[in-house]
């Protein structure tokens, strides 16, 4: 005759929960031991969209400018390129690349 096992004492990794898992409050039923995801990345969009124009300025400049020293469209097609020399995107693709990792990050833990 074939031998069975016997059921096992050891909780199902599956099934088993964990203590720190999201648990809703008895009172409000929002899981306060879990980040508020969308209320962490409505914060990350306000922090860039009260940022964006000092930001954008060290690259949008170079191009005003030039388009207020040229006297037509086509000379501004021809010097486009010289404005690119002067742009400064450091701080724009520094703020985006923050911005991004937090959100990744918020993502990550709300799996």
């Amino acid at each position: 005759m074939a031998r069975t096992a016997a059921p096992s004492d050891d909780p199902d990794p599956d099934t088993d929960t964990a203590d720190n898992r999201a648990r809703p409050c008895r009172s409000c039923g929002v899981a306060h031991n879990t980040p508020q995801l969308e209320d962490e990345i409505e914060v990350i969009a306000a922090e860039l969209d009260d940022e964006w124009e000092p930001l954008m300025a060290p690259v949008i400049d170079p191009v005003r400018k030039l388009v207020a020293e040229v006297g037509s469209l086509e000379e501004l097609r021809q010097r486009l390129p010289e404005a690119l020399g002067d742009m400064d995107a450091g701080a724009l693709i520094e703020d985006l690349a923050i911005a991004t990792a937090k959100a990744r990050g918020l993502g990550d833990i709300g799996q």
